[in-house]
């Protein structure tokens, strides 16, 4: 299993308890950036439904993203008042403004990561106190991005 932790295009790897420091990570028009422990390394990558293509000129990689994120430190849930960014991403819709009344469930804004989307959902019922984020925005994993009030 391969574990990374970091955000804005700096992270570290963990593959087999050995680390990786990865800096200055970018992927655009399917060509990813990056310097892998100093090394500055470009790759062709895309994205479909499924998996993450990765290719070097001369190796291939498939990575198959996980649908669920796992924190090392306090999980959602903790303080039901708040909607936090699961991971770094860019916002791309949101759905509800102040004052609007929620159920829990509710697909309150969807952001992309890694090219994909992942609609965030409300916790539980309730009106939205404040919104935090507006579509565009690049977010910071942990970030509030909108409150519940009552």
């Amino acid at each position: 299993m391969l574990v990374a932790q970091g955000a804005g295009g700096n992270y570290r790897i963990t593959v087999a308890g050995l680390d990786t420091v990865v800096s200055g990570a970018r992927w655009h028009d399917d060509v990813l950036s990056a310097r892998f422990d100093g090394l500055a390394r470009r790759f062709t990558a895309h994205a479909d439904a499924v998996r993450i293509h990765v290719h070097d000129g001369r190796h291939r990689l498939q990575l198959a993203p996980s649908e669920v994120y796992r924190r090392e430190g306090p999980v959602q849930g903790t303080d039901d008042r708040r909607l936090q960014s699961p991971m770094p991403g860019r916002v791309v819709l949101v759905n509800v403004k102040p004052g609007d009344r929620v159920n829990a469930g509710q697909e309150l804004l969807v952001i992309e990561a890694m090219k994909m989307e992942l609609g965030l959902k409300a916790p539980r019922d309730g009106i939205v106190g404040e919104v935090r984020a507006a579509a565009g925005d690049v977010v910071e994993a942990d970030a509030v991005l909108v409150t519940l009030e009552a």
